[in-house]
């Protein structure tokens, strides 16, 4: 038996509300006299041979979509009903599989109702109601099955606004999407015979991160993949990645529909466990310019639902330590597939279109492969973190080579303006980190707890359960002791006071009473931060300094003062030592530090580690900029040590209650030993500042870029950014760039190996205009508002700055356009041949205008009694067809018409006869 997705009579999809289509409580739709809508017939077979032609590109067009603009209230047939109306209208188009419909204007009082459904009702869509309402009107659902749809929309009688339902395009699908179940073992999609399910061994390790992938629907009828990606807030923020080929304007992300956990339960079959569980709509909030590299970042239009256990993903740009690499996708629109590479990727590109080795390559899968509806899909590396997305490449289960991903690391930030770009919004707070985990906001339990100390108090947050319809309120516990109940996620401990730590955890009781298991712990100890130099060696042999604490899940202590085990402490005295079971971690954090006075700060630390049957355990350093944010590893030292090692490790970012960790992760070795903590300002550091011969230049021009300090370094690696030839430069400088191509640029510095200088948005390279110019009888046009001068026979015209030019004279003309920053660029030229106006009538019009041009006064003459008594009246209109000024004439022969407040321009005025005619002549106002 298949449980299938869209089958069940009621679903909640797209975030709707549970409902029956009022429609079903008669007996048949027959007995409504429904109006309907045909789509024109096309040839479905060759438009199906069309799109299965051989393309690299990796995204499946199923549906061919129409553009339509249908009213549905005024087309429908309208019924009353209790307390309201009734409109029902149906969709059809002939032979299709289903029908994708995409509302381009819907906006629905509280109290109104949609439902979309086929004519068995055995696949219903809504209700949709006003939770369905946007800012941009758009609401596109998830295609229905059938050749034949039917829209019912309820709208009650005391509605606090009449809602607006027009239809905007709709899909016919060619490929029947919703095949089932001629697929078999297969799949419930078409996808072939070698791909594996997620759910199958392979896949047992990616359990939580499947969670981040999509399936996505696009408006414009294909078929892609993507995934929700994590930011350096950790906030939830539905940011999903996807391939720009799949999805490249604001129109196509609006009218796109994402399916989370669109997947079989097993390994061998093809039925869907979960009811459709899926998203309609998203911004396009960053792509790169012209289409030069193979990423869209989008923000879909609200929360991701709690109960789909949305996953963000983690993220790396680091290119140097790829071991092996994973591929989770939705291929031919099937369930979910997980696909493996064993070896590292290579480096290359991937056609003519894109900036060339910006993609992964992958040499051979050796599990799975991609398909049509792959395109978008995330490359994980061996940390579970995203490396790129897919763009296309010649796998197949018969040929499982050449598939090319879109590196993420030039995705990241290769163009400077935040529209290009991922770094602006994956890392707002400009941590600088070069990778992310992924990040799990729903669990079972209360997760993902923060403690932040703000002055006068300590805010703790955290995130809701999975289910939080079961939860009546929350406990705060500080330091095993309740504090509060709260039914937000966020409480404010007042109590706290400075120099003492506190531990706070968090549990959910239940609408039944029951109790949730308590979340992980957090640790603060509220001081002020700690200026540098700062020096500790652990010599109290009671308890830690002032400011640190050790924290673990488990409150239990597993740091401890020591002196000589394994061997005496490198001062001779004591230091602190690490001994816990296998698979146990802690941190021992240090207090908060000010390191705002300078740039470049040093942490220095001897560490000991001890080999145990053949096993040792692991030290790892971890930052953190502020305690809104997560823990970040620098450093991880996992080779035994003969003796006591001493290491020094730049600090990156600094700031003002900047903390560090060393954490112990027991391997079953012989513990770790720490001593001799430094932290102090980098003597060898400066402060470098950039400069250049200018700060803005046009496209093809140079500057000088160098630096302000003495040469006393050792090594310069300049990065000048995107679009600088050269682009990469060694050496003390000055350096000459050129820049070929327009953006925002950032220039960045690497001194001696390790002191990094970036400069954010440094240089601003303009684009040259492209001026065209074209003729309208006498006058000629430029295509730019403002920065033209007019030029004929190649000699500046004085005064001549406007758009529309009137020409006087025989000759050559041409347009020279600047730009607000100074580039300049000619337009093509225009021959003049004859030019003139005349200020007699031309011999089919009864009358006649002069002068012509004019200034002040312009006479309107006509030729005979008879034309003056037909003439009914004049209007004057400028170039864009809007009047300017009009007049009953009373049968006299002459009129003077004044002119004084029109602008310099051409005109036309237009005569209207009472036989019904109209004659028109052009004139100039000097």
């Amino acid at each position: 038996m298949f449980t299938l997705l869209f089958i069940s009579s009621i679903l909640n999809a797209q975030i709707e509300q549970r409902g029956i289509p009022l429609t079903l409580h008669k007996k048949s739709l027959a007995e409504y006299e429904i109006p309907e809508y045909n789509l024109p017939e096309f040839d479905i077979d060759s438009f199906r041979n069309q799109i299965a032609i051989f393309s690299k590109k990796k995204k499946l067009q199923y549906a061919k979509v129409f553009d339509v603009d249908l009213n549905i209230k005024d087309l429908a047939e309208s019924y009353r009903v209790n307390n309201g109306t009734l409109y029902l209208y149906s969709v059809r188009s002939t032979d299709a599989f289903s029908l994708f419909l995409g509302f381009d204007s819907f906006k629905v009082p509280p109290g109104a109702r949609l439902f979309i459904y086929n004519t068995d009702y055995s696949h219903v869509k809504g209700a949709m109601t006003h939770a369905n309402n946007r800012p941009s009107e758009v609401l596109p659902v998830t295609p229905v099955q059938g050749e034949k749809v039917t829209i019912e929309y309820f709208e009650p009688d005391q509605a606090s606004f009449k809602g607006k339902l027009k239809l905007g395009k709709i899909g016919h699908d060619v490929l029947d999407i919703f095949n089932v179940l001629s697929k078999g073992t297969a799949g419930v999609g078409d996808s072939d015979t070698c791909h594996v399910n997620i759910n199958c061994p392979e896949g047992e390790d990616w359990q939580e991160v499947k969670r981040a992938i999509t399936k996505i629907v696009t408006g414009g009828g294909y078929l892609c993949s993507g995934a929700l990606v994590n930011n350096t807030n950790y906030d939830r923020q539905p940011y999903l990645l996807t391939a720009d080929h799949c999805i490249d304007d604001s129109a196509e992300a609006a009218n796109s529909i994402f399916y989370f956990n669109y997947e079989s339960p097993e390994c061998d079959t093809s039925y869907i466990e979960l009811e459709d569980q899926s998203m309609s709509g998203a911004q396009l909030i960053s792509a790169a310019p012209e289409s030069k590299l193979d990423f869209s970042l989008l923000k879909l239009e609200s929360d991701v639902p709690s109960n789909y256990r949305p996953y963000f993903a983690g993220w790396s740009i680091d290119t140097t330590n790829v071991t092996n690499t994973t591929c989770i996708h939705h291929p031919m629109g099937d369930v979910k597939k997980i696909t493996i590479d064993e070896d590292a990727p290579v480096i290359g590109s991937f056609g003519d279109t894109y900036e060339e080795n910006t993609h992964w390559r992958i040499l051979e899968w050796d599990v799975g492969t991609t398909e049509g509806g792959s395109s978008g899909s995330p490359l994980f590396n061996q940390n579970k973190q995203i490396i790129g997305n897919l763009t296309g490449g010649e796998a197949s289960c018969e040929y499982n080579y050449n598939d090319y991903f879109a590196m993420f690391s030039y995705s990241w930030d290769l163009f400077g303006q935040e529209e290009y770009q991922m770094e602006y919004w994956l890392d707002p707070n400009n941590t600088g980190f070069d990778n992310l985990d992924g990040y799990k906001p729903y669990d079972t339990i209360p997760s993902n707890v923060r403690a932040i100390y703000q002055e006068t108090y300590v805010n703790v947050k955290w995130n809701s359960v999975i289910d939080s319809s079961d939860m009546d309120y929350y406990e705060i516990f500080r330091n095993g002791e309740k504090i509060g109940e709260f039914n937000g996620t966020s409480f404010d401990d007042v109590v706290p006071v400075k120099d003492s730590l506190y531990f706070y955890q968090v549990r959910g009781i239940l609408d039944s009473g029951d109790s949730t298991v308590f979340s992980d712990s957090v640790g603060i100890y509220p001081i002020q931060p700690l200026s540098v130099p700062y020096s500790y060696s652990f010599e109290d042999t009671q308890s830690l300094e002032s400011g640190w604490y050790e924290q673990s899940s488990s409150h239990d202590t597993f740091w401890s003062s020591v002196s000589d085990d394994p061997a005496p402490s490198p001062d001779g005295n004591y230091h602190y030592a690490f001994n816990a079971e296998k698979d146990i971690s802690s941190k021992l954090v240090t207090p908060g530090f000010d390191l705002e006075e300078s740039e470049y700060f040093l942490l220095t630390f001897e560490y000991y580690l001890e080999e145990f049957e053949n096993n040792i355990d692991e030290l790892s350093i971890l930052i953190r900029y502020a305690d809104s944010l997560p823990w970040k590893q620098v450093a991880s030292f996992n080779e035994a040590t003969s003796d006591w090692e001493a290491d020094t490790l730049l600090l990156p970012r600094p700031s003002y209650g900047y903390k560090i960790a060393f954490e112990g992760n027991s391997k079953g070795g012989g513990g770790v030993y720490l001593d001799n903590i430094n932290v102090f300002s980098d003597p060898d550091g400066v402060d470098f500042n950039f400069s250049a011969s200018s700060f803005s230049l046009c496209e093809g021009d140079s500057l000088a870029i160098s630096i302000d300090t003495n040469d006393v370094f050792g090594s310069y690696t300049w990065d000048m950014g995107y679009g600088a030839e050269p682009r990469y430069v060694e050496g003390y400088g000055p350096h000459q760039i050129k820049y070929t191509y327009p953006g925002i640029r950032t220039v960045e510095l690497l001194v001696d190996g390790k002191y990094e200088i970036v400069e954010k948005d440094f240089i601003e390279v303009d684009s040259i205009p492209q001026p065209e110019i074209s003729r309208n009888e006498d006058s000629i046009i430029s295509n730019y508002e403002e920065g033209n001068q007019w030029y004929r026979n190649d000699e500046r015209i004085p005064g001549a700055t406007s758009k529309v030019y009137i020409v006087q004279d025989t000759g050559t003309y041409k347009v020279k356009v600047t730009n607000q920053n100074g580039c300049s660029n000619f337009s093509n030229e225009i021959d003049v041949l004859q030019v003139g106006l005349s200020e007699q009538n031309d011999g089919d019009k009864p009358f006649k205008i002069y002068p012509n041009p004019a200034r002040n006064i312009l006479i309107l003459e006509f030729t005979s009694d008879a034309s003056a008594v037909e003439a009914d009246e004049f209007s004057i209109f400028d170039v864009t067809g809007k009047k300017i000024k009009s007049r009953m004439l009373s049968g006299e022969p002459r009129y003077e018409i004044s002119l004084e407040v029109f602008d310099t321009g051409i005109f036309f005025l237009r005569v209207d006869m009472e036989t019904g005619d109209s004659y028109t002549k052009r004139f100039i106002k000097k």
